[in-house]
């Protein structure tokens, strides 16, 4: 049967299937808004997961190595002889305000040279120490230029006995170690430690005198030339900042 214009009817099944196919379409749509839907909260996940990845391995794309800083307060200076390169002398700043900590409190009363001081804290007068490498302890607020230009100070120790207590006429005097933070076996702001060598074994001992000098800039020029084991004799214009007599035991 044609209508009014002439345009076939369409057949009674095929309308059917066009019905049909209108009522299912809020279906399909209902269906793409929830694969949408699944499809960004994936997207969403994965670019969350990998934010974190991207976090946690930054360190090492960095260089950082990942790990806590311990940071650098200074160089950390080692317990034992030959530890790590120190900071030159001459960078050291002013000497810091006012008295050493508790813990660093100087044996006795010191004097200062120029500015300088360097005070022992172990070990005391009359204390002991152990034989042929005794430790000792100074507070040193400040260090003179590494350059000589300020003068330097110096620890020496003079032996009173053969290392075997019977006591030296003579008291041969030897130079140690200049009073230097690159010289220290530990060190801190206002703490210098050494381990000097003061007899030859560990079967000697007895009593020494260890003394600490401000050496002027000529005398300083003259201790450049003390050698180990070879008696010295303190330049004229020293200064003698402390110094303490402790007995030295055997250490074998």
């Amino acid at each position: 049967m044609s209508t009014a214009s002439g345009t076939p009817e369409p057949a009674g099944e095929d309308r059917a299937d066009d019905d049909s196919a209108a009522e299912e379409e809020p279906g399909r749509a209902r269906s793409r808004r929830v694969g949408w839907t699944v499809a960004i909260g994936s997207g969403v996940a994965i670019a969350t997961a990998f934010a974190a990845l991207v976090t946690a391995f930054t360190p090492w794309l960095t260089g950082g190595g990942g790990g806590s800083d311990d940071g650098a307060a200074g160089p950390t200076p080692a317990t034992r002889p030959g530890g790590p390169a120190t900071p030159d002398p001459s960078t050291v700043g002013p000497a810091p305000s006012g008295t050493p900590p508790a813990a660093e409190k100087p044996c006795g009363s010191a004097k200062a040279a120029h500015g300088f001081r360097a005070a022992f804290i172990a070990p005391c007068d009359g204390g002991s120490a152990t034989a042929p490498y005794p430790t000792v302890t100074l507070a040193v607020p400040r260090y003179p230029a590494g350059d000589g230009s300020q003068g330097r100070i110096w620890i020496v120790s003079r032996i009173l006995t053969n290392g075997a207590g019977t006591p030296l006429a003579d008291e041969p005097l030897y130079g140690q170690y200049p009073v230097e933070r690159k010289h220290a076996d530990r060190f801190t702001a206002t703490t210098w430690q050494k381990n000097l060598s003061v007899f030859r074994t560990c079967h000697e001992y007895g009593p020494t005198e260890l003394s600490v000098y401000w050496l002027d800039p000529g005398g300083a020029k003259e201790a450049e030339r003390w050698r180990p084991g070879v008696t010295i004799t303190v330049p004229a214009r020293s200064t003698l900042l402390d110094k303490v007599t402790v007995t030295l035991g055997p250490s074998c």
